[in-house]
């Protein structure tokens, strides 16, 4: 078998693409992220969006409408990640409790949600239901063309967020007693490297 055969394989061009478009991301935001000592974040945010994941698949079909569109399973997660944040952020900000303690309740309290919906959904007769696990820890042997597009179309947004705001993030990151001096929004440039 000629090893260039493989790129024209659907499953492996498939899982190629989608993990190739995910690691550039990563690597754009995880250095933002581990400067600032707040690598638990990503993990509270990835386990936040279990719920609003498996919520828009059980609203979709309890509506009749395809559960697994990939745009829509997408939202739902966004929503619950940025809830998931907005809590933090609210915890760390209104009592004394420190950053790492508010992303640990966070996590398990929006995954324990989520794996609540997940057994709901594997106990009941649901359209589509079949693989829905795989989003709790990955699977790239079943991502489908809709879902690189998706990944590429969600990764470029990322990308374009983090390039508009790299110099503003870069001194709210590295100095931000100056970024406040400069007039930067400490907040905001924030917020945009998490949204990102």
């Amino acid at each position: 078998m000629n090893p260039l055969e493989l790129f024209t394989d659907y499953t492996y061009s498939q899982a190629l693409w989608g993990t190739v478009i995910i690691g550039i991301c990563a690597g754009a935001l995880g250095p933002l992220v581990l400067v600032q000592r707040q690598a638990l974040i990503a993990d509270a945010i990835a386990h936040s969006s279990l719920p609003g994941l498996l919520g828009v698949f059980l609203s979709c079909s309890w509506l009749g409408f395809d559960g697994r569109n990939p745009l829509l399973l997408i939202a739902g997660s966004i929503v619950t990640g940025l809830t998931a944040v907005a809590i933090i952020s609210s915890l760390t900000q209104r009592t004394i409790i420190h950053r790492d303690a508010a992303m640990a309740a966070t996590l398990t309290t929006f995954f324990s949600l989520g794996m609540l919906l997940l057994q709901y959904i594997s106990r009941n007769p649901l359209p589509g239901k079949a693989g829905i696990q795989d989003y709790l820890l990955g699977n790239a042997s079943t991502l489908t063309r809709a879902d690189v597009k998706s990944a590429l179309v969600i990764g470029g947004g990322v990308l374009l967020i983090l390039s508009l705001v790299h110099l503003k993030q870069s001194a709210v990151v590295f100095d931000a007693p100056f970024a406040q001096l400069a007039g930067i929004k400490l907040n905001i440039v924030r917020s945009l490297g998490f949204i990102a």
